[in-house]
């Protein structure tokens, strides 16, 4: 699927969280019943459910039916509900589902976070692996080349102060199905360290292999029957330069204009470049580009970003006008994008005229046997040039999303069909529409 703005904007579609809601008939009618507030809201089987939620007159949630992406529901008129998200929201831990909970505290020598689909302990100080991350039996540890200091700890994030000298940090930050681990570096005189022409760390991933996909810079880790177990988008960089602001409406809310948040990635502006990657002899060797790194136009910080994660069915992606043959599979590891037409006239956090384009790829519930009644599709706005422009947001089905997408290799409109025109798009917050079956 992919999101395209019909009207001019300035980057105002930042998705979060997707989920897709279908309704499927159940079993039972539901008779007319009061909302009331001993009900319960959740039973353990879809029978349980329907009948509680008939009785009710409130949604019922299925236990047996709840997953990390997924949240089924029985409705007071006799149909079920599925709700599927890009990414979890939930995970198991101590034999019972919790919420996603990434904010760090240690245990012990390590620093864990609350609750992800991940095992995930990063380094509390010393001379063991920076990072290890474990899945379905199998486990990835990342070392850095000296011992680490005792981290600081800012919510789902661990600084490692001085890693390369006083003018170099290292930052490990937690995510809900894995890491991301982002090298500051904060000075011009400390990205002429020489230490940073070639970062080598130690990888260890016992029973898997490493290679990155020559197309798009991907990097997977498979198990020998080239099953898929981690994975990360393609390394970047990039400066702390910001656009020139605009002219932009009092009621304009552009993320990108903030001070530079590194969960965000670079902001509208800044000077971006890829990071070299070679795995070879049980070591992830980062080769910066030492140009971005040491140009006399550079603004510090500088920000050196690779992001872990496991192999999942959803992916997100970017593709822009204004950088054609630049892939934002994943959205490089930013937790969210722009997205519609955007010029420097109107906002000079613009940069470039640009059109941007976000693609999704969803998994699907198990629907065998089921009548697929409505399907709609939500969206998170979190940024936007005008809140008061009403304007609307389409939502096509095209073809499978790729990790090398580009706006130059990919032509969404000539082979799909238009699902949806997301309203309210006239503040922050959701962004929703029904969607349309494809014929």
């Amino acid at each position: 699927m992919v999101l395209r703005r019909s009207a001019w904007s300035a980057g105002v579609l930042a998705v979060l969280l997707v989920a897709m809601l279908l309704q499927v008939p159940g079993v039972l009618a539901a008779p007319v019943a009061r909302a009331d507030e001993t009900a319960p809201k959740a039973a353990a089987t879809e029978e349980q459910a329907a009948r509680a939620a008939a009785e009710s007159g409130e949604p019922v949630e299925v236990l047996a039916e709840r997953g990390e992406t997924r949240t089924v529901r029985a409705l007071p008129n006799g149909r079920m509900e599925v709700e599927e998200h890009i990414r979890p929201i939930r995970t198991r831990k101590d034999g019972t589902w919790a919420d996603i909970d990434t904010n760090l505290h240690r245990s012990g020598d390590a620093v864990v976070p609350g609750a992800t689909t991940v095992g995930l302990a990063f380094s509390g100080g010393g001379s063991g692996p920076m990072v290890q991350m474990t899945r379905a039996g199998h486990k990835l540890a990342l070392t850095w080349p000296q011992a680490l200091p005792e981290p600081t700890l800012d919510g789902d994030t661990a600084t490692y102060a001085g890693v390369l000298g006083a003018g170099v940090d290292l930052q490990l930050r937690a995510q809900a199905d894995g890491f991301a681990h982002i090298l500051v570096v904060k000075t011009p005189e400390a990205a002429k360290d020489p230490r940073l022409v070639q970062l080598a760390l130690a990888l260890s991933v016992p029973g898997l292999s490493v290679a990155q996909e020559q197309a798009s810079g991907v990097l997977t880790a498979k198990t020998a029957s080239g099953g898929g177990v981690f994975e990360a988008p393609a390394p970047m960089m990039w400066d702390s330069t910001k656009a020139p602001a605009g002219d932009g409406s009092a009621t304009a809310t552009t993320p990108q204009a903030r001070s530079m948040d590194t969960d965000q990635g670079p902001a509208e502006g800044a000077k971006s470049a890829p990071v070299k990657v070679t795995v070879s002899d049980g070591k992830l060797t980062l080769t910066p580009d030492q140009e971005l790194l040491t140009g006399a136009n550079t603004t510090f910080p500088v920000y050196i970003d690779p992001v872990w994660a496991t192999i999942r069915s959803s992916h997100s992606g970017m593709v822009s006008s204004g950088y054609p043959d630049q892939s934002y599979y994943d959205f490089n590891g930013k937790s969210t994008e722009g997205v519609g037409r955007c010029e420097v006239a109107k906002d000079g956090n613009c940069v470039k005229d640009q059109t941007k384009r976000l693609f999704y790829q969803m998994k699907l519930p198990s629907l065998k046997g089921r009548y697929v009644e409505a399907v709609s599709f939500t969206a998170y706005e979190t940024g936007a040039y005008d809140c008061n422009n009403d304007t609307s947001i389409q939502l096509w089905r095209t073809l499978a999303l790729k990790s090398y997408a580009t706006w130059n290799n990919t032509d969404p409109f000539s082979t799909c069909v238009e699902l949806a025109v997301l309203e309210d798009v006239d503040g922050l917050g959701q962004v929703t529409g029904p969607v349309r079956a494809a014929t």
